[in-house]
């Protein structure tokens, strides 16, 4: 019992060894997975940072939607106000007792605005869309029409714009384009570089702007001449700011998350005032409009137009002054950008390389450039998506070059692709993060990351450790040598998946061969050479014998080690056999042509003796062999059924003693069938001879360079005529 007691155990730990091993990852490179649920993203995404939609229902990432220039009052303080809808800018006016829509005052025929503003004089509309830009309208004293002279098509598609009087302004891209009586006016707007703008808006009692941007918002004011910025009126400590309105004396509002902050001037800065902020009763709010010369605002909050009135010292929402439009949700359009930022993640060891990689949903003039970072601050492009044409495609970022490169379409990028391109390499570090900026050009298309069976996959790992090659200090006597390295890893248990093999001239570093990426996990590669008749090996076109290599491996997961320090070797060497006429050719094959190259018959390496060029015995066979290395003479052998054939010629095409040369051998066996019996197989036995040292090319010698150079079917004798001639005596 005891005896199988212990056997018990034995094979217990065996099961657990296996499956250990079977279970253990191949490299130990750090890798996260992020699916953008409502289990994950708490413990990925930096909320405090994040500025687009981060959807766990749909398990998306967009653009949010704006609606920031939804409704506005007049500057002179009029309880009257407007609402855009999908089909109409709506005026509403109060009665006294109740709020309702004045149809003289309202402007149909729209369709989906973007933005409105309500500039003076009373009641004056601005209205802003995809195609037409910012339209004025004027009032008639029977109905509203547009006014050419105020209007500025150039603003068509601003989600952000703001008016006052004869003046509009509003964001495109990340600059403020300000007109006056419909012409530009650069004197109207900021000259600093703005951070992802993400909103504007005009004072309606000076000539001041507020612009907002994810983390703070800016105050400018104009000198007469320009817009210069006051950083002390600076409002900092938002967390996710959606939209902006101003109001007399600096009063600024801000619609952050679900609340609606105040901000008061103080006779220095801007400071939050708690009495007139709304923290409490919004589930949506996207949009507040400040009432001058009063601190009553409206807020829209999904399809609710809220009207807030002061009074007793406190905000009021008051029902009467208030109204609800269907689909106003839905109007505006993305935003021109937005940011995901994801939590720091941490590895046990100092990193250099990260890569990351996601699934895409890209419209076209929609993009998503991904950052990496390996210290939790410093951010670098790593990878960008974009679609301009119609077709999305992936692109990698080159920080030595500081450039971007296509690697292709899209889908590249997804996290079923194992695409090396992707790793990046950063100063070393250990906190991991990611960063995602989504853009569009048009306000009606959201590029977004969405999930397949992840959404999102980031790694961090180390590359392998430089090469160590270890070459003979003699020249090969080969063409095609064996080139050995060692491969390691400072990630326990990581493997090499792949390498790159690079051969220049030794006399001036000229690259002679690139073998690309090769996918292997075995540390040495064959230098190969042509089985073309008319293309010749690479080290034998270099027209030299010496030279020098340089291997990087890939891990695991695909990063690249250093390139090893170059490494010197030489080549005295025979290759590429082949046969340039047949004088005779056997029954069934094809001759080669002697002028035209293309059509000799090669003898590979490893041929088979049914794959051998048919001559008939006694024929005459030229053959062509080419030398590496600076050979003085060339000896040649072809032996047959214990005997040799007569070789006629060996000659040099070049010079004795050249770098590479070209022979041509003339040979032939005894046309007697007795003699060389049909299916015979003359094999080949040459050796170079030269000051490095002497090389073989042989099928005699193990290993066989084939089963020969040639094979014989029928006599030279089949073709003779005799001729009898006599006389008459």
């Amino acid at each position: 019992m005891k005896g199988v007691y212990s056997l018990r155990i034995v094979k217990t730990v065996l099961i657990v060894l296996i499956l250990f091993t079977i279970a253990k990852p191949a490299w130990a490179t750090s890798r996260w997975e992020y699916s953008i649920t409502n289990m994950d993203t708490p413990n990925v995404i930096d909320q405090s940072q994040t500025t687009a939609v981060v959807d766990t229902q749909n398990n998306e990432i967009r653009l949010p939607r704006f609606n920031p220039g939804a409704v506005a009052f007049w500057p002179d303080g009029s309880a009257d106000y407007i609402v855009m809808t999908p089909t109409e800018i709506k005026h509403y006016s109060w009665t006294g007792s109740q709020t309702v829509e004045n149809t003289i005052l309202s402007v149909p025929g729209q369709n989906n605005p973007l933005s409105i503003a309500a500039p003076a004089p009373y009641p004056d509309v601005v209205v802003v869309d995809k195609d037409r830009g910012a339209t004025h309208y004027s009032f008639t004293g029977t109905d509203m029409v547009e006014n050419p002279a105020l209007s500025v098509a150039d603003l068509s598609g601003v989600l952000f714009v703001g008016a006052r009087e004869d003046i509009a302004a509003g964001l495109i891209d990340e600059e403020v384009r300000a007109y006056k009586s419909g012409s530009r006016d650069t004197s109207l707007e900021p000259s600093v570089d703005l951070s992802n703008p993400m909103g504007l808006s005009l004072y309606p009692d000076r000539n001041n702007m507020a612009i907002m941007e994810p983390d703070r918002v800016r105050f400018f004011m104009n000198t007469g001449t320009q817009m210069v910025e006051n950083p002390a009126l600076a409002i900092t400590g938002l967390n996710n700011p959606k939209a902006i309105g101003t109001g007399n004396d600096l009063d600024t509002a801000i619609v952050d998350g679900n609340q609606v902050k105040h901000y008061s001037f103080d006779g220095n800065s801007l400071r939050y005032n708690s009495t007139l902020s709304v923290t409490s009763g919004l589930s949506s709010p996207t949009c507040v409009a400040l009432r001058p010369n009063s601190n009553d605002r409206i807020i829209v909050d999904g399809n609710d137009v809220k009207y807030y009135k002061f009074e007793n010292g406190n905000l009021v929402y008051d029902p009467e002054r208030s109204t609800t439009i269907s689909g106003l949700n839905e109007l505006g359009g993305y935003a021109p950008k937005a940011t995901v930022v994801s939590q720091v993640k941490n590895t046990t060891v100092d990193t250099t390389f990260l890569r990351i990689r996601a699934y895409h949903a890209l419209p076209q003039g929609t993009s998503v450039t991904w950052y990496l970072t390996t210290d939790g601050a410093n951010f670098t492009e790593a990878m960008r998506l974009k679609n301009d044409t119609g077709t999305a495609i992936c692109e990698a970022f080159d920080p030595d070059t500081l450039s971007w490169t296509n690697i292709g379409i899209a889908s590249k990028a997804g996290p079923d692709q194992d695409t090396k391109e992707l790793w990046i390499e950063l100063p070393a570090g250990r906190d991991i993060m990611w960063k995602a900026v989504l853009e569009t050009d048009d306000p009606e298309q959201t590029p977004k990351v969405i999930k397949n069976d992840v959404a999102v996959v980031w790694e961090a790992g180390n590359p392998p450790e430089k090469p160590d090659l270890n070459l003979p200090a003699q020249c090969y006597a080969s063409t095609t040598p064996t080139i050995n390295w060692s491969f390691s890893d400072p990630d326990p248990g990581d493997t090499q998946s792949g390498y790159q093999v690079l051969i220049r001239k030794q006399s001036d570093g000229t690259l002679v061969y690139d073998s690309g990426t090769v996918i292997s996990s075995d540390p040495q590669f064959k230098i190969p050479t042509s089985e073309q008749p008319d293309v010749p090996g690479p080290l034998w076109a270099s027209g030299e014998y010496e030279f020098t290599v340089e291997v990087r491996t890939f891990d695991a997961v695909g990063i690249p080690s250093e390139w090893s320090d170059p490494a010197e070797f030489c080549i005295v060497g025979l290759e590429r056999p082949r046969i340039k006429e047949l004088v005779s050719p056997g029954a069934g094959q094809t001759p080669p042509v002697p002028d035209q190259p293309n059509t000799y018959l090669v003898v590979n390496k490893g041929m088979t003796e049914d794959e051998l060029p048919v001559t008939k015995a006694g024929g005459k066979v030229g053959m062509l062999v080419d030398s590496i290395g600076p050979l003085n003479s060339l000896d040649a052998v072809f032996p047959y059924l214990g005997k040799e054939a007569t070789v006629y010629k060996i000659k040099n095409t070049g010079a004795p003693g050249n770098s590479t040369n070209r022979w041509l051998i003339e040979f032939w066996t005894e046309a007697s069938i007795e003699e060389c019996p049909d299916g015979t197989i003359v094999e080949m036995d040459l050796t170079g001879h030269s000051t490095e040292g002497d090389t073989k090319l042989s099928t005699v010698d193990a290993p066989p360079y084939g089963a020969g150079v040639a094979k014989t079917m029928g006599s030279v004798y089949e073709d003779w005529v005799v001729v009898l001639k006599g006389r008459d005596n």
